[in-house]
């Protein structure tokens, strides 16, 4: 039986050529509890993906996600995959959510068809914990064992924090013989804007018992907070010193949207950086990112490799994503993704200050402005999260001053700290 997971290359799906994860794909789920109130969005019901057979001028599989179940607050409770085989669609993935009363993901269960039994079976679970912050502390994997009809232990993720939402350290660890063995571990450093500037990643040496260096990230950024470069190098065990690896450079077309991304790697026998690829970004009238090119460098120049279109609808949802390939001196369609949507009630998140008086208010392009009529001099701690909780974005503020705020498209949930703690949590949705 086949097992489809469902990936749209959307604009930042295929950026990540080099060999070397992204160490802040690891920042850990973080949502801010907030009181309880109701609004409309829109919420993506279901997704469509399908794959081309060039040759054959049809499409070859099919694959179909869609909500089933809804909490009480509008999250989503149960989705079900299907993928069309046989000529029909038949069941493929369960997947149920737990949440809890902070709305922070709490389980997440998965279950696969099976076509001889006709049931859902559990396959694996994804328990999260977090402290009185609302921070996640630990995400735990399991498998579910047919044979004893128990959950066995995989893997799981642990957090330390600095302080509120930047975490310093994440420690991997993978379950071996009824024990934890440790796995691989990284180690942040952010600047004044909570932005992280470096990481280190090390591997866990079972033999000598100690954390052994494996690679290094430094992040720069631009006076508008904008990600600029980033060097990666790795550690040389036999000169103990670090090597470089690969450097990447960030283009701009206007503030906060990206032009070009510059992919490099080091050369050692000639000292010297070398191409591997560039990433493109296209924007329509509205500023919508709507095409996102991968090109690939031969030595001598860029050569197109692969490329995703995105089209919106009305309301600025993206409504289908496309793949291509060039191939041949042509692009060739390779899979595409529509999207269905449905305004329903959901949660929000309000004030958790009934007398603090501030609103954010957009006042231009990606712009906004944090208005207070009691406002001091003193910074605010700006953070934005995803609609899973994962920290995406962090800045200070001043009341009543224009700040530019980088973050891509969909549902956020914005909070706004002060030196005395949480002031403003509301959710938004962004286009770009």
């Amino acid at each position: 039986m086949k097992y489809f997971y469902i990936f749209l290359f959307f604009a930042f799906g295929f950026s990540s050529v080099n060999s070397q994860n992204d160490h802040k794909d690891y920042l850990p789920k973080n949502i801010v509890k907030g009181y309880s109130g109701k609004f409309l969005e829109w919420v993506v019901d279901s997704i469509y993906c399908y794959k081309y057979n060039e040759d054959a001028g049809q499409i070859i599989e099919h694959v179909r996600t869609f909500n089933l179940e809804f909490a009480n607050d509008g999250q989503v409770s149960k989705e079900l995959t299907e993928v069309f085989e046989d000529g029909k669609w038949q069941k493929n993935r369960l997947l149920s959510t737990e949440y809890t009363s902070g709305f922070n993901t709490q389980v997440e269960l998965f279950e696969m068809w099976d076509n001889t039994q006709g049931a859902w079976i559990k396959s694996r679970k994804i328990s999260y914990s977090y402290n009185a912050d609302d921070l996640l502390t630990e995400l735990l994997v399991e498998n579910f064992i047919q044979a004893t009809g128990l959950w066995e232990k995989e893997s799981r993720n642990i957090y330390v924090y600095f302080n509120l939402a930047e975490p310093a350290e994440f420690t991997s660890q993978i379950w071996e013989e009824d024990k934890w063995e440790n796995f691989f571990q990284i180690f942040y450093s952010y600047n004044s804007n909570s932005q992280v500037t470096s990481s280190i990643f090390r591997n866990w040496d079972a033999t000598s018992g100690k954390w052994i260096n494996g690679n290094q990230t430094f992040d720069s950024y631009d006076s508008d907070f904008n990600l600029t470069k980033t060097i990666r190098e790795i550690w040389n065990s036999n000169s103990s010193d670090w090597d470089n690896s690969t450097r990447t450079a960030y283009e701009y077309v206007s503030v906060g949207n990206l032009d070009r991304v510059i992919n490099e790697i080091w050369i050692n026998q000639d000292s010297t950086w070398s191409f591997t690829n560039d990433n493109l970004y296209g924007y329509d009238f509205r500023q919508r990112n709507n095409e996102f090119t991968i090109r690939n460098h031969d030595g001598t120049e860029f050569q197109n490799f692969y490329r995703n279109k995105r089209k919106f609808d009305n309301f600025d949802n993206v409504v289908k994503a496309e793949n291509q390939f060039f191939q041949g001196g042509f692009w060739v369609n390779e899979s595409y993704c529509d999207l269905f949507y449905n305004q329903r009630e959901t949660s929000n998140t309000k004030t958790t200050s009934p007398n603090f008086d501030k609103t954010l208010k957009k006042i231009g392009n990606n712009l906004f402005i944090l208005q207070d009529k009691d406002a001091s001099n003193s910074p605010l701690t700006f953070r934005a999260f995803d609609i899973s909780g994962k920290l995406i974005y962090s800045q200070k503020v001043f009341s009543n001053t224009p700040f530019f705020l980088d973050i891509s498209g969909g549902i956020r949930v914005l909070t706004i700290y002060s030196d005395e703690g949480l002031v403003l949590t509301k959710k938004a949705f962004f286009n770009n």
